[in-house]
C-alpha cells in the first residue's frame, strides 16, 4: 500500500460495512480481553445479543489462537495469527474470522462443520454434553466444544469458506450470524 492509501481504504471500509471491531495480527487472551471490553461496551441497544456475540466471538478468537497454521513469537510465546471482525448490518450482528490452516485438516473441518450444520437445536445440546464428557486428547488445546457452542449461538449455523494458499495451506474463514430481533 503506498503512503496516503490508508485513508481511502478506510473509507471503502466505512462506507461498505459498520465494522464494529477488526483485528489482524497474533491473538493472546490479553488482546482478547480488551476486544471484549470493546464489544461490551456496544451492548446499550441490544444487551442480550451483545452478550451472545461476545461468546461467539471469544470461540472464534479461541480457534485462532489454537489452531491456526500461522504462528508468531512474542517474548517467548506462541499465538496464532489470523483475523477476525465484529460488525453490525441492519438485521444481524456478523462475526467473521478466517486464518490459515493445513490442507490436511479441511476434510475433518468440514465435515464437523456439516454435521454441526444440519443438527437441530436438541441435537446440539446432546452433541454438546457428550463432547464435555468425552476425555481430551494429550496434544488437545480444547475440549472440542467450540463449533457446537458457536451453532447453538448463531441464527443460521455456522458458513464457512476455504481459499487456497499453497500447495500445503489454505485460509479457513468462518462466518456467523446472529439476528439481531429473536
Amino acid at each position: 500500500m503506498k503512503r496516503g492509501e490508508l485513508f481511502g481504504f478506510y473509507n471503502r471500509i466505512i462506507n461498505k460495512f459498520n465494522i464494529l471491531l477488526l483485528f489482524k495480527g497474533a491473538l493472546s487472551q490479553e488482546i482478547l480481553i480488551e476486544m471484549g471490553d470493546l464489544i461490551n461496551n456496544h451492548a446499550s441497544d441490544f444487551p442480550d445479543k451483545i452478550r451472545r456475540c461476545f461468546s461467539v466471538f471469544v470461540e472464534m478468537a479461541q480457534n485462532i489462537m489454537n489452531y491456526s497454521a500461522e504462528r508468531e513469537q512474542i517474548e517467548g510465546r506462541e499465538f496464532g495469527v489470523g483475523i477476525i471482525l465484529f460488525m453490525e448490518e441492519p438485521e444481524y450482528y456478523s462475526i467473521l474470522a478466517g486464518n490459515k490452516i493445513d490442507k490436511t485438516r479441511i476434510k475433518e473441518i468440514t465435515d464437523r462443520l456439516e454435521l454441526i450444520n444440519k443438527s437441530d437445536e436438541l441435537e446440539l445440546k446432546k452433541m454438546y454434553k457428550t463432547q464435555r464428557r468425552m476425555p481430551r486428547e494429550d496434544d488437545s488445546k480444547g475440549a472440542g466444544l467450540g463449533l457446537i457452542d458457536i451453532a447453538r449461538k448463531s441464527t443460521d449455523g455456522i458458513e464457512y469458506t476455504f481459499d487456497d494458499i499453497d500447495s500445503e495451506t489454505t485460509f479457513m474463514e468462518l462466518t456467523v450470524k446472529i439476528k439481531k430481533g429473536e
